[in-house]
């Protein structure tokens, strides 16, 4: 029989484990306004508990491993429409508009001299099939992250959670590439659309200012995706997912924005204190930041589940009892640890005698 914490064996009168209980609340007005805001209050302490500073920047050092090659990836395929002279530019551009300019100066030089090496075209499926596989490595870190904030161990089997991962992020991957080159070589596309049909002025008008809400569009999928998918959770309704992506998508357009008035001001200090790496300097604090808005984004959504259960009449003050999708690798675990906790009461009981 499977326990959960808090909860007893399955049995007659109880779902998955859980006491009989009245139904979760299925639509956001369904759950009392006291309940969201203790959700928001225990989302702060979860933060504070759970450390989520320095989660992000574990987060980090992941995203920097793909950074770079998924930005070699949105030069090939920008390069692609016919836009090899002024690919680098406009990628360059696109940052400035949505980070700090410190982001944009630390990979101008890795992009110009990708631009420059002339690759053939085959370059791409490696580099794409580089960038997926690290990209994996930082889905794989954020989904223990994700797990640690809904209190679940890994379950889920060796040939089931690598793939399911490994697939997610070349959606991901795709997903932003396109939106990147959409914003990159959209307004010459779209320029060309509208000689062809005779309003090349108007159609711009209309690109240009639906183009960034299709961006935050994008960023709240993605979002939502890996809420989805990578914690070892079964969560019950997409849209008890969106509270968390806005959120996430919402702190981190602000903390770039902050972050870009900073750098701005405090340039000669960076430069000072860091020469030529203030620039990475700064992509580091950028990464850092969205990937802690990511992780609040998480907790927000833990702690509706939470209240959810609670508006319900289930004892989740204390644990989540959160399903889990698979509990098979974790209980071996238990096992395991289980084991190695009697083996050190034998040693110790015998060392006394």
């Amino acid at each position: 029989m499977v326990h959960m914490p808090g909860a007893g064996p399955v049995g007659p009168g109880r779902r998955g484990g859980l006491p009989a209980h009245d139904p979760l609340p299925r639509t956001w007005g369904d759950l009392h306004g006291h309940l969201w805001w203790y959700a928001v209050r225990r989302s702060v302490d979860g933060v504070l508990r759970l450390q989520c500073v320095d989660l992000a920047a574990a987060l980090t050092f992941y995203a920097v491993l793909a950074l770079v090659p998924a930005f070699m990836v949105v030069v090939d395929l920008v390069s692609f429409v016919g836009m090899d002279e002024r690919t680098v530019d406009l990628i360059l551009y696109v940052l400035t508009a949505v980070a700090p300019a410190g982001v944009a100066n630390a990979l101008a030089g890795p992009l110009r001299g990708f631009a420059d090496s002339g690759l053939p075209p085959v370059t791409l499926v490696v580099v794409v099939l580089f960038t997926v596989t690290t990209a994996s490595l930082y889905l794989g870190a954020l989904a223990r992250m994700l797990n640690r904030v809904y209190e679940v161990m890994e379950g889920r089997r060796l040939l089931v959670l690598p793939p399911l991962q490994y697939l997610t992020t070349l959606a991901l991957v795709v997903a932003a590439a396109l939106a990147a080159v959409l914003l990159i070589a959209g307004p010459a596309a779209v320029g060309a659309v509208g000689v062809l049909l005779g309003i090349p002025g108007t159609l711009l008008r209309v690109w240009n200012a639906l183009r960034w809400p299709a961006l935050v569009v994008v960023s709240l999928f993605a979002a939502m995706t890996v809420y989805r998918t990578a914690p070892n959770v079964r969560h019950e309704g997409t849209r008890w997912l969106v509270p968390g992506a806005v959120v996430a998508v919402g702190l981190g357009a602000v903390a770039s924005w902050v972050l870009t008035v900073y750098a701005a001001r405090a340039y000669v200090r960076l430069d000072l204190n860091y020469g030529t790496l203030s620039g990475i300097i700064v992509l580091l604090m950028w990464l850092w930041v969205c990937n802690l808005a990511l992780i609040i984004g998480g907790v927000l959504n833990a702690e509706l589940a939470r209240a959810r259960r609670l508006a319900a009449g289930l004892p989740a003050e204390d644990d989540q009892l959160t399903p889990p999708i698979d509990t098979r690798r974790s209980s071996a675990f238990s096992a395991r640890r289980r084991s190695l906790v009697l083996e050190g009461r034998r040693h110790r009981t015998a060392g006394r005698r």
